[in-house]
């Protein structure tokens, strides 16, 4: 004789949304973390980007100035999720410092580099990590290294 009797019982189909709830609680953090991750490298290769082509205006024309605050300045430039700005220390323009700013997923990350290839972090909330001038380097990693 055959059971009429067929399906789940509302016992068990709570598990199994329990279950799934627990494994996407594991899972979004994680995910969420590995998307950042991914896109720091992409705002500091353009961060690079910059500074190469300052330190190319700079040999063309013995200053910064016309490249970082002319009329012709790109300033600022979006790349993926990091807007890139220029600002220049004082009036003579023998300087410069870069700045990659986040948004999105990254908008907790200020990534610097100047004419001296000084390179600082300054990241706040998930991470609430930051680097000084010394040692130089971006922190690229949770744990705060460089």
């Amino acid at each position: 004789m055959r059971d009429k009797n067929k399906g789940f019982t509302l016992i068990e189909l709570m598990i199994v949304v329990a279950i799934v709830a627990i494994l996407a609680a594991i899972a979004v953090p994680s995910y969420i973390d590995y998307v950042r991750r991914g896109a720091i490298p992409e705002g500091l290769a353009a961060l690079s980007d910059e500074k190469v082509k300052m330190e190319q205006y700079f040999m063309d024309n013995r200053g910064y100035a016309g490249k970082c605050t002319g009329a012709d300045a790109p300033y600022p430039v979006q790349v993926g999720k990091f807007a890139i700005t220029c600002a220049l220390p004082g009036a003579s323009a023998i300087g410069y410092t870069l700045t990659a700013t986040g948004s999105g997923t990254v908008d907790q990350f200020i990534y610097t580099i100047d004419n001296r290839d000084t390179k600082t972090t300054a990241s706040t909330g998930v991470w609430g990590k930051s680097s000084t001038a010394t040692p130089s380097c971006w922190i690229l990693k949770k744990d705060g290294s460089c």
